[in-house]
């Protein structure tokens, strides 16, 4: 169904904005869209539509709007990023842009500063990174959890995902939802035995760095109920971490995910 902006509504409730965009339907009717308070967009039907109700254009390659993936703000600007499913049949970060529009009349400053630089300017919804594959339950088990509780980040949201861009078609990354694009978890690789860490003093980052790297090579593996993430390193290491070696490491993680060499 076509929605076609008629208005909007700035009232304030209970101290806080409330901002709606009404619509026309193709029959006529008038339908209001609140806005959510954290948000700056809204869907329908698959669409997506801007604070004031215009429709965004979407880059050619994205067939489907998943869901919304995180909003942020860049150099003073707000935009919201979203999952959205390619005509390739793969995935990929989409992040919204306003852009300019070649036969718009001039703005006075004042005016377009008041109005966010949103006159004259196209909603638009462009792919930012490709993907594979999303996984958010693995990030709800026992280690990623730990490894939050530790950082003192227990509403940090992360995610994994599998065959990431341009790292490689089995990249494995751990992202932050909202940091600029898909922000990448920085992954430490010791070569120090795991017995020799667990052994040393407590709440020291292992002594020594094999590798630094963003990502790892193709899918996680889970074992013992979830305490336990295995997967493998560029250099073709078996890598692990796990919640009883992150806890020992504790204040040593600064803002890295240690990991360890795991033969098999």
């Amino acid at each position: 169904m076509k929605l076609t902006p008629i208005a909007t509504i700035d009232r304030i409730v209970d101290g806080k904005l409330a901002h709606t965009a009404f619509f026309r339907t193709e029959r006529g009717a008038t339908i209001p869209k609140v806005f959510s308070d954290d948000r700056i967009t809204i869907q329908h039907e698959g669409k997506l539509y801007d604070w004031y109700g215009r429709e965004f254009d979407l880059d050619p390659e994205i067939s489907r709007i998943l869901q919304f993936y995180a909003g942020a703000a860049l150099y003073g600007e707000g935009y919201e990023q979203f999952i959205v499913r390619l005509s390739n049949g793969k995935f990929a970060i989409a992040r919204t842009e306003m852009v300019p529009e070649p036969d718009a009349p001039i703005i006075p400053a004042h005016k377009d500063i008041a109005t966010a630089g949103r006159l004259g300017c196209s909603p638009h919804l462009k792919i930012e990174q490709p993907f594979d594959d999303m996984d958010t339950m693995v990030i709800e088990t026992p280690v990623f959890q730990t490894l939050l509780r530790l950082r003192k980040e227990p509403d940090r949201q992360l995610v994994v995902f599998y065959g990431y861009g341009d790292k490689g078609d089995d990249a494995t990354v751990i992202a932050r939802p909202g940091d600029l694009v898909a922000s990448l978890e920085r992954l430490k690789i010791t070569d120090t035995p795991r017995a020799e860490v667990m052994n040393g003093e407590a709440d020291i980052e292992p002594r020594r760095c094999k590798l630094v790297t963003t990502s790892l090579v193709g899918e996680f593996e889970l074992s013992g109920n979830g305490r336990k993430l295995t997967a493998c390193a560029s250099n073709g290491w078996r890598v692990s971490t796990d919640v009883d070696f992150l806890e020992h490491i504790g204040a040593g993680l600064k803002g890295s995910i240690w990991w360890y060499h795991d033969p098999a």
